[in-house]
């Protein structure tokens, strides 16, 4: 059987068509041959997924986003999964809006429940939106971006002091400091070159008073060792037996006992010392002023006192 041109054409044209259906199914993961389902999932953002976007589980692609659009009540975005049909997740599991690359783009990762009850066609899984690496970055950079604007802000600040202080008034200033110190630096050499020379004219002397400090060294080093050589518990117990005997005296006469704590202590005896004292000095000066009534001298002897006191 022959076919006409037309015919082979027509035929060779329908091939062409269905493969390069069969094929961009296959691209987009559509699963024509092998039978798929739609699921669905809602997000608040989907920038950078479009549609033909990998669906994956655990890393490995199971199917593609066939639809976006707004959901019902437009309170978010409504996306359409086209899944192989023999995966048997739960609805329960979990869509996760993630980024692919840094250079953008995004794809849709299912976090498989492995559950009684098997997905559907028409089921809607719960999502979560991943924050993307810039987003993360741009998070971590702005502490930093703020202490750095900061540090420019400061460094302008300390540049315009600068610049006020280094004027041509403060250049001179600087120009003078510097001169100053170069001057002192000059007279600090000056000085030590003196030194150096006045050690080397009096080397003798130098060396002489480092010998007497060696010798004082070694006197002290002998007065130590004489220090250290001393029995000190004997010399501190025979203080503590002197301060024992002081404090011992110290209370006797405090004490009423005894000749010494009477005399300090009993305002009697010292009455009666100072009124036999005064006593005394009476008795001296009547001495001294009436001689003969105490000392009596006789040519012819003593008169008998009593004789006369008789014939009186």
């Amino acid at each position: 059987m022959k076919f006409s041109k037309e015919v082979k054409v027509t035929i060779i044209f329908v091939a062409g068509v269905a493969l390069f259906i069969i094929g961009y199914s296959f691209l987009r993961n559509n699963f024509i041959l092998s039978g798929s389902k739609k699921i669905y999932s809602y997000f608040e953002n989907v920038e950078g997924l479009g549609l033909g976007a990998k669906v994956t589980v655990n890393g490995f692609s199971v199917g593609s986003v066939t639809g976006i659009d707004f959901s019902e009540d437009f309170s978010a975005l409504k996306v359409e999964m086209n899944v192989r049909s023999d995966l048997t997740f739960s609805k329960n599991s979990t869509a996760i809006l993630y980024e692919t690359s840094l250079i953008g783009g995004r794809a849709i990762q299912i976090i498989p429940v492995y559950e009684a009850d098997v997905i559907q066609q028409g089921d809607v899984l719960p999502s979560v939106i991943k924050p993307v690496l810039t987003a993360l970055i741009n998070d971590q950079f702005a502490p930093l971006q703020t202490k750095l604007e900061n540090l420019i802000s400061n460094l302008d600040s300390l540049v315009i002091g600068f610049n006020a202080v280094f004027d041509n008034t403060g250049q001179v200033k600087l120009r003078n400091a510097l001169e100053d110190f170069t001057l002192i630096v000059d007279n600090v050499n000056q000085l030590s070159s003196e030194i150096v020379v006045g050690i080397r004219n009096n080397q003798e002397a130098v060396n002489q008073t480092l010998t007497d400090v060696a010798m004082a060294s070694k006197n002290m080093k002998s007065l130590s060792d004489s220090l250290i050589g001393i029995d000190l518990n004997y010399t501190v117990s025979k203080m503590n037996n002197l301060i024992g005997d002081i404090d011992s005296m110290v209370s006797l006469m405090q004490s009423n006992k005894g000749t010494i704590g009477q005399l300090v202590t009993d305002p009697n005896l010292y009455e009666n010392l100072n009124q036999t004292t005064q006593t005394l000095n009476a008795l001296m000066l009547d001495l001294q002023t009436n001689p003969k009534k105490y000392v009596h001298f006789s040519l012819f002897g003593r008169r008998n006192k009593t004789k006369t006191n008789n014939s009186n």
